[in-house]
């Protein structure tokens, strides 16, 4: 006799989404009231009695049902849920109740009542009022409420507390385009240099709806991560609300960039709540390092800048050279090189700064009373590297007060042998004390009302000059 085995297959289903695209990752806090279900629509007889049997809600996607929830309990309960991308979503909050009883007794009775929220990226809607300050992207930046319910018996929906927010962005990888090193198993960061433009981008993956662009919210971190600071905007960069940032580490941290050299840290999020893992880059100067400018100013009004001196903190290494360096406006931002030095091939040991220094040559003058800065690069075999500027360090360029005098007044000897003759000499600018010189000795004036006199002088021709506190002259007097 043959023996038939019959195996069943029993497949036991339940509401599972499947869900495809991107998606966003969303806390929802409920909890039920510990009243009863006091509707008005209810017969006044049976409000006492009628309590809620069932409270429950549910976030929907248009017709489809994302999520849905009893709730059972009065304590607060969090969940965390995946949901799509969408422009638009339903939440719904309602309550069924059945009761019966009543003075005077009445038959069964049951009455249900429903809550909707239409939420959208930048609002709600709710009984035809819409509410600008909550939504998705509100939810995004700030971690708050998106939408929610908070209902007592005075709404008419005896539910308690439904609640949705912390909405965040799933599955955004930070990447270097065509960099993917992992020898030994193990990642290393890539290496940017000074002045290279930071080219991470977040790859989201694809779906029929996009992330909002404010997902896309740089933060950097200088300290291992302790701490994220916001990525700033900055004029003629692209920094936020894209994923292809395009900005120097100068960029975002200004002068202080050169204390910054080694690990630095990127991700997207706000504040502590981060929407991806962190990717670490490492920050190179690919140059020396300027440490200090020594400047000289002109020594007379129209002479030339009298010295500029910049110290570095290393030497040039085999091959390298800096080129260009140059002086720029520090109220400037695109490059317009003024006192453009040739190719710098040698630096200089300084004893007293233990820096390495380079002397400019062939200085002009430049805007009075304007600031500088230092710009330069450095390259390897011609090939350029670190882009630096002396943000922190910068120079005023003051004009010297030009020295001018006239002889105003002068008086002949009486008699040929006579020493009654004076010279009157009124200075009309310059920089004190002033010294005056008769045929090259110098000679103590008589000062009166602002006027110097040389006296006691006998008949002859003088040749006087007048001399400022550096010793300059009036190039423009006639003797």
């Amino acid at each position: 006799m043959k023996k038939l085995y019959f195996i069943f297959l029993i497949i036991v289903t339940s509401p599972i989404f499947s869900q495809t695209g991107l998606s966003y990752s969303v806390d929802v806090e409920y909890y039920r009231g510990s009243f009863g279900c006091n509707n008005t629509n209810v017969p006044a007889q049976t409000r006492k009695t009628c309590d809620a049997n069932t409270t429950m809600w549910a976030l929907k996607n248009g017709t489809t049902t994302l999520i849905s929830e009893n709730i059972t309990s009065t304590a607060s309960t969090i969940k965390t849920y995946s949901i799509p991308v969408s422009t638009t979503y339903n939440f719904s909050a309602q309550v069924f109740c059945s009761c019966s009883g009543g003075v005077p007794s009445i038959p069964y009775y049951v009455c249900s009542e429903i809550a909707n929220q239409v939420i959208t990226n930048t609002g709600y809607t709710y009984n035809g009022t819409t509410n600008a300050s909550l939504g998705v992207i509100q939810s995004l930046t700030g971690g708050g409420n998106a939408g929610g319910f908070s209902i007592n018996p005075s709404t008419q929906v005896c539910i308690g507390t439904v609640m949705l927010k912390n909405f965040r962005p799933n599955g955004i990888v930070i990447s270097k385009p065509g960099y993917n090193l992992y020898p030994n198993g193990t990642f290393t960061p890539p290496e940017y240099i000074s002045g290279e433009m930071i080219d991470l981008i977040a790859t989201a993956g694809s779906g029929p709806i996009p992330f909002p662009s404010e997902v896309y919210h740089w933060q950097y971190s200088i300290d291992n991560k302790a701490t994220w600071i916001d990525v700033p905007v900055v004029a003629g960069k692209v920094t936020i609300n894209t994923p292809t940032p395009s900005f120097t580490i100068e960029d975002i941290l200004g002068a202080d960039h050169v204390n910054h050299f080694g690990p630095i840290d990127f991700r997207l999020g706000y504040g502590v709540r981060g929407f991806t893992d962190s990717y670490r880059i490492i920050y190179t100067a690919g140059a020396p390092v300027l440490k200090k400018v020594a400047y000289q100013g002109p020594k007379c009004a129209g002479d030339n800048i009298q010295s500029l001196i910049v110290y570095f903190d290393r030497d040039l290494y085999l091959n390298e050279d800096i080129a260009p360096l140059y002086v720029q406006k520090a109220t400037l931002s695109t490059p317009t090189p003024l006192q453009s030095q040739p190719v710098v091939e040698k630096l200089t040991y300084d004893d007293a700064t233990g820096f390495y220094k380079y002397s400019f040559v062939d200085l002009g003058n430049l805007e009075n009373n304007a600031e500088y800065k230092i710009n330069y690069q450095a390259r390897m075999s011609t090939v350029p590297r670190g882009t630096l500027t002396s943000s922190s360090q910068t120079f005023t360029y003051k004009e010297p007060q030009i020295l001018s005098f006239q002889i105003t007044d002068q008086q002949k000897p009486s008699c040929v042998d006579g020493s009654d003759g004076f010279i009157e000499v009124t200075i009309t600018s310059g920089t004190s004390p002033f010294h005056f010189y008769k045929n090259s000795t110098e000679v103590t004036p008589e000062v009166s009302n602002g006027k110097y006199y040389i006296r006691n002088l006998t008949e002859g021709n003088y040749d006087i000059i007048v001399t400022d506190l550096s010793g300059c002259i009036d190039k423009n007097a006639n003797d």
